[in-house]
């Protein structure tokens, strides 16, 4: 199948005038439903955002390749847009496109139709062709390069296949796997790169491909053992057990298209690779010669702690709507959903997070040290600080003890399920009580007495909403943790409105973060809408940690306006002496009697200042957009 099958004149589209990637998507659905292509607009847009979700389609340089699989696609289809200026579009580098290939599949799509999808993408790796394809002003020429490209492609692939099937003893040899999240783009792109890069380097590559039509070139057994090193150009996981003692780089799919010949020299190098072998039948990875970036490692453990709060904050919020105290009724249905969520799933937050921050980075030698460490900075009071430096610091120390200290071959089993365990566990146990737990208990004891001092100024007002949205900068951390106690401590004493601001502070990131992706689709990625919409009830249980997923993806826009927010919410709060004489329970309290001492005014509070917040993160959003938007038009 050519690729003018696919596309011809009337599916050019040239200076269309869009300002969203969604107003992109609707003008390609419709005019693929007025050539009788696409049977349900709207259903095809979905299938386009929900491929955008998997993954970025945009291929940097301003050009993207946006694709669906639907089945209200009546046969595979190819369109050209190029937009009148640059819209934002996440890429592989860039936050911009204004040229795309628009590619529509069936849901029944045969290897054929993902074949040509490969050729259109690698079509965007020869920069000839990209330059030409901005260039041209009219339809019919670039029908015409599309073609001339396209059958130097399919001679280049024929060329290529009969170097594949020969075995050659010249050089250095390299087994690869390309391997995107769908199998489509990427996958092919990768593969295109490194043959590229490898006939440059004279190097003899054979690349195996798990598309979307399945395994394709699968690399046989002789090629493996013959290969002096791997390359997994891969961002979705794949069995590794076949490169068992072979030295492996694993890289995305987008570095090995944008770095093909710098991805091969580290793999031959042994520059970042690591060894997989076996012990006792069990695979396992003995030396990793390299980790991801240290946010990286910390994102992976973040990944893994959402979860957990999610499901112990909403258990917690569902037993205060049975009334703020009745958890302290053992064996009521309110009694096991406070057990459930603080004293099981909370508790087990910090714990996570270490635990998978210190696996991301030494793999299993690192997870008991690290879990462990969690939960030590959960008993000592050091909480999210506490946690993310007990990862870091039992996944390094696993990992040095891995690489550095060699064992006698009789025991070298007990590596990893006694030495490192035992060495690696003592040392961050001892690091956080002894040097940790300490200053942080000295930072609380100051700062609890800075604001006792300011609230029992009312000229103060100021000055205590501000240390208090300050403060709670690390959202529901051990920073903002002492707020919360001072707030708590102050309660015994029948003070209440510090509670009451303090609550709302740390209501209003989450609360914001749903008004924010509820008002502003558009500017979120889809998950992030859903994580919008989960923030919500969160933020309504005062949950803070429900806006982490924002501050972690976007900390220049939402960690100031957060602040603002709060700081808003808090002056109204102690301005009008609103108390709250509860420690938990958000909005819940609202429908307690006498919870707060006025709802309505509370209510106000949170709601001037969770608005505040989200329009301080969509304006903050707009400007960083607009600066990456000019940036990109000077650089054309």
């Amino acid at each position: 199948m050519n690729i003018n099958q696919v596309i011809n004149n009337k599916k050019i589209f040239l200076d269309v005038d869009v300002e969203t990637k969604t107003d992109l998507f609707k003008f390609a659905a419709n005019q693929l439903y007025d050539l009788n292509l696409v049977s349900n607009k709207e259903k095809f847009v979905k299938a386009l955002l929900n491929r955008e979700e998997l993954s970025p389609t945009g291929m940097g340089d301003n050009w993207a390749i946006p694709h669906g699989q639907d089945d209200s696609v009546k046969a595979a289809s190819v369109l050209y847009i190029r937009t009148k200026k640059p819209i934002v579009y996440e890429s592989l580098e860039g936050n911009s496109a204004d040229k795309f290939f628009f590619i529509a599949v069936p849901s029944s799509t045969s290897s054929d139709h993902v074949k040509i999808l490969s050729k259109i993408a690698t079509l965007l790796m020869e920069d000839e062709f990209k330059k030409s394809m901005s260039n041209i002003k009219n339809k019919e020429d670039i029908m015409t390069l599309i073609s001339n490209y396209s059958d130097e492609q399919d001679n280049e692939y024929s060329i290529k296949e009969s170097k594949n099937k020969m075995e050659s003893n010249e050089g250095k040899k390299v087994v690869a796997v390309t391997a995107c999240t769908t199998g489509i783009a990427h996958t092919y792109m990768a593969e295109k790169a490194l043959d590229q890069a490898a006939r440059e380097l004279n190097i003899d590559i054979f690349i195996e491909k798990q598309g979307a039509a399945g395994v394709e070139d699968a690399l046989t057994f002789e090629q493996i053992e013959e290969a002096d090193v791997v390359v997994l150009a891969i961002e979705k996981g794949i069995n590794e057990t076949r490169f068992a003692g072979k030295d492996i780089l694993k890289v995305s799919p987008g570095k090995a298209i944008k770095e093909g010949k710098n991805v091969l020299l580290d793999a031959l190098n042994k520059k970042s690779t690591y060894i997989k072998t076996g012990v006792q039948g069990e695979e396992v990875q003995s030396e990793r010669k390299s980790a991801k970036g240290v946010y990286q490692h910390l994102l992976a453990g973040v990944s893994y702690m959402i979860p957990i709060v999610v499901a112990g904050g909403l258990a917690i919020a569902l037993s205060f709507a049975f009334g703020i105290t009745a958890f302290e009724n053992e064996g009521s249905l309110a009694w096991a959903l406070y057990e459930i969520g603080s004293n099981s799933a909370m508790a087990l937050m910090f714990p996570v997070l270490a635990g998978f921050i210190s696996y991301d980075i030494a793999d299993k030698s690192g997870f008991a040290p690290g879990i462990i460490g969690g939960f030590i900075a959960h008993n000592t009071g050091s909480g999210f600080v506490g946690a993310i430096l007990a990862g870091y610091l039992a996944g390094y120390v696993a990992l040095f003890i891995n690489k550095k200290v060699k064992f006698p071959e009789s025991i070298r089993g007990l590596k990893n399920i006694v030495v490192i365990p035992v060495v690696t566990t003592i040392i961050v146990g001892l690091f956080l009580i002894y040097v940790i737990a300490t200053p942080v208990v000295a930072i609380q004891g100051t700062v609890a007495g800075f604001l006792t001092t300011l609230s029992t100024n009312n000229a103060g007002i100021v000055a205590l909403s501000l240390a208090f949205s300050i403060f709670y900068f690390d959202l529901g951390g051990p920073i903002s943790k002492m707020v919360y106690a001072f707030a708590v401590s102050l309660l015994s004493s029948q003070i209440y409105s510090p509670m009451a601001a303090v609550m709302i502070i740390g209501m209003i990131p989450p609360l914001s973060m749903g008004i924010a992706t509820m008002v502003r689709p558009n500017m979120f990625k889809e998950d992030q809408q859903e994580a919008g919409k989960t923030a919500t009830l969160l933020g309504m249980s005062f949950i803070t940690e429900g806006a982490l997923p924002f501050a972690i993806a976007y900390p220049k826009q939402a960690i100031p306006s957060f602040m603002l927010g709060g700081f808003v919410g808090s002056v109204i709060s102690l301005a009008f002496n609103i108390g709250v004489t509860a420690p938990h329970g958000g909005l819940f309290l609202v429908l307690i009697p006498n919870a707060i001492t006025n709802p309505l005014l509370f209510v106000l509070a949170l709601g001037v200042g969770s608005v505040v917040s989200a329009i301080s993160m969509v304006t903050l959003m707009k400007l960083s957009v607009k600066s990456q938007l000019k940036k990109a038009n000077l650089a054309k």
